[in-house]
C-alpha cells in the first residue's frame, strides 16, 4: 500500500538496454511483474506523458489534512517516496504512516 507518484521516472530508470531499444524502435517494451505470469507492457507515450504530470518537483496545494500510508517492504515504491511527498504537500497536517512489515 503506496502513493506512487513519479512512478513513470523510476520505471524509466529501471529498464534496461533491450527494454529502451524496444521503446525506441517499438513504442513499447515489456517489464516483468511480480503480480502476475504475464509482463506489464510499458508505452513510449505512457512515459512520455507521464514526466508531463510530475508532482514531486514543487509544492502540492492541498486544502485539508494528509494522511499517508506505505508499507516499508514495498518492492517497487520505496517508503522515502512518501516522505518526499509529504514534503511537497503544502498543508501542515501531513502524517506519513510507515508499516514496517507492509508491503
Amino acid at each position: 500500500v503506496a502513493a506512487a507518484p513519479d512512478l513513470v521516472v523510476r520505471w524509466r530508470e529501471a529498464l534496461g538496454d533491450a527494454q529502451l531499444q524496444d521503446l525506441s524502435t517499438k513504442g513499447f517494451c515489456r517489464r516483468s511483474s511480480l503480480y502476475s505470469e504475464e509482463p506489464y507492457v510499458v508505452t513510449r507515450k505512457f512515459l512520455d506523458d507521464g514526466r508531463q504530470h510530475l508532482v514531486l518537483q514543487q509544492p502540492i496545494p492541498v486544502a485539508c489534512p494528509v494522511r499517508l500510508l506505505h508499507g516499508m517492504r514495498d518492492p517497487d515504491v520505496p517508503w522515502e517516496v512518501s516522505l518526499q511527498l509529504a514534503e511537497c504537500i503544502t498543508h501542515d497536517d501531513v502524517e506519513v504512516r510507515l508499516v514496517k512489515s507492509g508491503d
